[in-house]
């Protein structure tokens, strides 16, 4: 095996350990198993620095195990890294909103996800919770009224009923 042999078959490993890990991340995080999720989140983050789904995940980690400094931090660099894929987009966009941080810029990110697929549900629940912390309710309730109508079978849609009915009813706290 000639040395070119050598650096392709390093390159090809590098690739499937990332993709490997990227998947066993990615369903760590959506069972919200976030402490498990975190040493492969960094890992992701070292073989994939320049994609800011590694950096998301690595946020949404830290988010999940109460550690918000970290998943600023995290955020920070997902942001930087400059996406232009949906997903991205939206993953971004959803953890700025968990975290109440960097909402004007999340705005724009779920929007620009919102213009590559305005069909999928998750960008107009996003939208409305990204606008819900930003105080924008109006907006926020028909964002997901909307996310609602596109697939109300979906436990998503469940949840966009509550927040609706949730920003719908009297504000006590101006008692």
């Amino acid at each position: 095996m000639n040395d070119h042999n050598k650096n392709n078959t390093t390159q090809n490993d590098l690739t499937q350990s990332a993709d490997v890990i990227r998947q066993l991340t990615t369903r760590l995080l959506a069972d919200c198993h976030f402490t498990a999720a975190l040493p492969y989140a960094q890992q992701w983050t070292k073989l994939r620095p320049c994609e800011s789904m590694s950096w998301t995940a690595l946020s949404t980690a830290f988010y999940g195990i109460d550690r918000h400094p970290e998943a600023r931090e995290a955020l920070d660099k997902a942001i930087l890294v400059n996406s232009t894929d949906w997903l991205s987009l939206n993953r971004m966009a959803g953890v700025a909103s968990f975290l109440k941080y960097r909402l004007p810029e999340a705005e724009q990110l779920i929007r620009k996800a919102l213009r590559l697929q305005p069909e999928m549900q998750t960008n107009w629940y996003v939208l409305g919770c990204v606008l819900k912390e930003q105080g924008n309710k109006i907006e926020a309730m028909l964002c997901l009224f909307r996310a609602f109508q596109m697939n109300q079978c979906s436990p998503m849609s469940k949840e966009c009923m509550d927040m609706i009915i949730e920003m719908g009813g009297p504000d006590y706290s101006r008692n």
